[in-house]
């Protein structure tokens, strides 16, 4: 919060989106555990700050009533994915790959679409402007 209301949310968005980036290719690439779990850890904390702040675009820029079915639609993917990482593992054998194609790239993706459209909080507009 102190970052996006410093910085504004879409760079917050982009530093948070490229910590996720950078522990996908860590995990991806990883030769042992201790890596494989420091690409686990930023993945973590990469997609828990994009979390954070779509939270607080939704809670301003939508009605009451879509704000708890967007919140909640945005929280359960992030479970959804995180379940499906965890369920790769055990499915298949090459389970870096899949991850990449199913989780890694649409994440991305997605989350270079969303910065298009987010709105900057009021707090960093007020301290931006000259």
């Amino acid at each position: 919060a102190i970052l996006a209301d410093n910085h504004g949310r879409r760079l917050t968005l982009v530093i948070s989106s490229l910590i996720t980036f950078f522990g996908c290719m860590i995990l991806i690439f990883s030769q042992g555990l201790w890596m494989a779990a420091m690409g686990l850890l930023m993945c973590g904390m990469g997609s828990d700050s994009t979390l954070t702040v779509l939270s607080s675009v939704v809670a301003e820029c939508c009605e009451d009533n879509l704000r708890q079915k967007t919140s909640s639609i945005v929280q359960g993917a992030f479970t959804v994915g995180a379940l499906l990482v965890t369920l790769f593992y055990y499915l298949y054998e090459d389970w870096k790959i899949t991850t990449i194609y199913c989780l890694s790239i649409p994440a991305f993706i997605n989350a270079a679409v969303i910065i298009i459209f987010v709105k900057e909080s009021p707090m960093y507009l007020i301290i931006a402007s000259p």
